[in-house]
């Protein structure tokens, strides 16, 4: 609850502490713990329970979400499409829509070509398998007692980021963990920075959109 104290915007700071808490347990678990916090002034509660009323319909069961529309137009923005297979200097191949394969056992050698019709199907696949590894790390979540419910939002970048690190990547990131722990303020810092490099420069502004989708209903 400090975040919510020294925080200027108290509404989008409430929003997310909403959003981590109603990850984990029920409505009327969460006005309980509103109403028995007394570290909380009556103005910050107020706050809250505003912004529980808003979000509540809004988060879901990631194990049965799918991507959006404005998810799958979030990765192909940054995935631009390659006409020709280059290696980035990470040790894999890319051609198309962002589809990286290990170099040493690459289908693809560099000056390959790749049509944007094939380009489009490999892409449309590639997603998939990334949505499938998100939905499968809160699978095996709730198969140990940890069930999480998030928003589409949320689901979206969640699925960008297994696409632009791999699943594993995701799997072993501070971000996951932050989220694992429904601290979704703590969360939303982490990516911000999670898997950049200072090489590849565009995978700041990237993060920076990231935040933005994971920060808004």
């Amino acid at each position: 609850m400090q975040e919510l104290h020294a925080a200027k915007n108290k509404k989008k700071i409430a929003k997310m502490l909403a959003i981590g808490l109603l990850s984990i347990y029920s409505i009327s678990k969460v006005n309980a713990i509103i109403t028995n916090d007394k570290t909380i002034t009556p103005t910050e509660k107020v706050i809250i329970e505003d912004v529980l009323e808003e979000v509540k319909d809004e988060i879901k069961d990631p194990t049965t979400l799918r991507m959006s529309q404005n998810g799958w137009d979030h990765i192909r923005k940054y995935e631009t499409y390659k006409e020709t297979a280059y290696n980035l200097g990470d040790g894999k191949i890319t051609i198309g829509y962002g589809h990286a394969e290990p170099e040493k056992t690459s289908t693809y050698q560099v000056g390959d070509k790749m049509s944007k019709a094939d380009a489009n199907k490999l892409f449309i696949k590639d997603v998939n398998i990334a949505a499938k590894g998100v939905r499968r790390i809160f699978k095996e979540w709730k198969a140990k007692g940890i069930k999480m419910n998030i928003t589409q939002n949320q689901y979206d970048v969640l699925v960008s980021l297994a696409f632009n690190m791999g699943i594993q990547g995701l799997r072993t990131s501070d971000f996951i963990q932050a989220v694992k722990k429904g601290d979704m303020n703590d969360a939303a810092e982490k990516l911000k920075t999670v898997g950049t490099n200072p090489k590849f420069y565009g995978l700041k502004p990237r993060r920076n959109t990231e935040y933005d989708i994971f920060t808004k209903l």
